[in-house]
């Protein structure tokens, strides 16, 4: 069987505080959200937390048994790499449960600086495969973040396959083209 309670984790979207409660309050097994830094949902004003907020979310998730994810799922630019590893030091001390990223460098810099945090891929690194899935693992990623083009076929084979935990997108924002590859948000939200 693919799919069984024991085996799929409800995770929920919280841009906001509100949003995070609420998410906690339902049920959910884990919440995602974003800092102030490094992630897609910048253009979004009233959303994402700042330093302290992440700190309080964590310590407000994991007080009712529900994990915290952090997006650091942007794409980085040369210039942003001393900020990154600033950021990326500040979670390594707030620990959340996992980070989602999309840009190889931050791989590569989570690597570099010894950080512990288990991490994700986001939906935007467009894992469709089972040799991208092994290099991934050689990074230390231990969960992949398909798209919704993926079919619950190839899922299972990938979790047969390499062992690795796979994550499904059931709904949420729909982009004109592949997940994660927005452009038609992007020209919306003027990004």
């Amino acid at each position: 069987m693919l799919l069984n309670r024991k085996s799929v984790e409800l995770l929920a979207p919280a841009g906001t505080w509100d949003a995070l409660v609420a998410g906690v309050e339902a049920g959910a097994d884990a919440c995602y959200l974003g800092g102030k830094h490094f992630n897609m949902r910048m253009h979004e004003g009233d959303f994402n937390f700042d330093d302290e907020m992440l700190k309080k979310a964590i310590a407000y998730t994991h007080e009712h048994g529900v994990k915290l994810y952090i997006t650091l799922n942007n794409l980085i630019s040369d210039e942003e790499i001393p900020a990154l590893r600033e950021y990326l030091a500040y979670l390594n001390e707030i620990r959340p449960d996992a980070i989602l990223v999309q840009d190889f460098a931050v791989l590569e810099l989570i690597h570099e600086m010894g950080i512990k945090i288990p991490v994700h891929t986001s939906v935007m690194m467009n894992t469709h495969n089972e040799h991208a899935i092994e290099k991934l693992k050689e990074y230390g990623i231990t969960r992949v973040v398909v798209g919704r083009e993926m079919t619950l076929s190839e899922l299972s084979l990938f979790r047969e396959r390499t062992g690795i935990e796979v994550e499904y997108f059931m709904h949420g924002d729909m982009c004109i083209s592949e997940s994660g590859q927005c452009i038609h948000s992007g020209v919306v939200f003027g990004q």
